[in-house]
């Protein structure tokens, strides 16, 4: 077991539950979304990138907080096929207010959107082979320890 399966473990999860939840206009998100380990001493951490605007899907947005950019908005509204031609800009303004007035999701939408938000920690409730995949890491990376160490004192002895 190695950090790359782990890493590609995780990134498909995260990736089914980004399209279970519908986040999915452009597949910009989802196809940008990679999973990496970093070492930094000793302590190695695996984080999720993604995106910018992912940290919006994930976690929706506060009422009053910063406005959604429009530009954003027309985007997303012609890619769905919501409006088109002079309607789009005109609806942009209208969600992007609502948006600010009642955050995402929206109070009418909070029923039907319970499973729109929270895809990273869904993905890591769904990951159920996560502790099993690590404590093989573990095992490998303390067995090649010994291994070393065994070398290492046979080397001195000489």
């Amino acid at each position: 077991m190695n950090l790359n399966q782990i890493n590609k473990y995780l990134e498909q999860i995260a990736k089914a539950e980004l399209l279970a939840q519908k986040h999915r206009a452009t597949g910009k998100l989802i196809d940008t979304f990679t999973v990496k380990d970093r070492k930094a001493g000793d302590i190695i951490y695996i984080e999720g990138r993604m995106e910018n605007y992912g940290e919006w899907v994930d976690t929706g947005r506060a009422v009053g907080a910063r406005r959604v950019p429009i530009q954003a908005l027309i985007e997303w509204i012609r890619i769905k096929g919501i409006a088109s031609g002079e309607q789009v800009k005109g609806m942009a303004f209208a969600i992007q207010e609502k948006i600010y007035k009642e955050g995402i999701p929206t109070r009418g939408s909070r029923r039907i959107a319970a499973r729109r938000q929270r895809f990273v920690k869904e993905t890591l409730k769904q990951a159920n082979n996560l502790p099993i995949m690590i404590e093989q890491y573990d095992k490998t990376m303390l067995e090649a320890a010994i291994k070393n160490l065994i070398e290492d004192v046979k080397h001195t002895i000489k």
